[in-house]
């Protein structure tokens, strides 16, 4: 098991690692009051597609890209399938390990104790691990090299089965 563990966690942080550059958007509104505006970012854990988020203004699902729109100063939350992933305050670039209030390890020793942690106790990074996990598992085409898809499989937020929720 403990084996198994590590090497889904090596596999997952490649992926996430990969993706944890900055996407492109604004990310913060700058000194003074300034009038909220648009921005975009990129949910990196790979490429993902159809993941769903929603905003106070904003909602839908990610695009091939895995970009997602909102506006600054917002929290921009994520699910599938009606399940909650996490939120985080919209960025050009969110990751599980964002959502999870962590910062990926930078080098093996630190990812080797993060592993040994994680067979032992529920932390966040075991947490942003699990939604990576999640998210190939539920990959349409089982095949994450490609990126992850999910469409078919998520709704956007406040929906239930196509309908608006009341």
């Amino acid at each position: 098991m403990q084996t198994n563990l590590g090497a889904a966690g090596i596999l997952i942080l490649a992926v996430l690692m990969s993706g944890c550059v900055a996407g492109s958007g604004d990310e913060g509104a700058g000194a003074g009051k300034q009038k909220p505006r648009d921005s975009s970012g990129l949910f990196r854990a790979g490429s993902v597609v159809g993941l769903g988020y929603a905003t106070s203004t904003k909602s839908g699902v990610t695009d091939s890209s895995g970009a997602f729109e909102y506006r600054t100063g917002e929290t921009v939350r994520f699910t599938v399938d009606g399940v909650e992933l996490g939120s985080a305050p919209g960025a050009a670039s969110i990751s599980p390990f964002t959502l999870m209030g962590v910062t990926p390890p930078a080098s093996e020793q630190d990812l080797r104790a993060e592993l040994d942690r994680a067979t032992r106790e529920a932390t966040p990074f075991r947490r942003a691990i699990n939604i990576q996990q999640l998210l190939v598992a539920l990959d349409v085409d089982h095949d994450p090299t490609n990126g992850v898809d999910l469409r078919g499989r998520t709704q956007a937020p406040g929906t239930v089965k196509g309908r608006r929720s009341r």
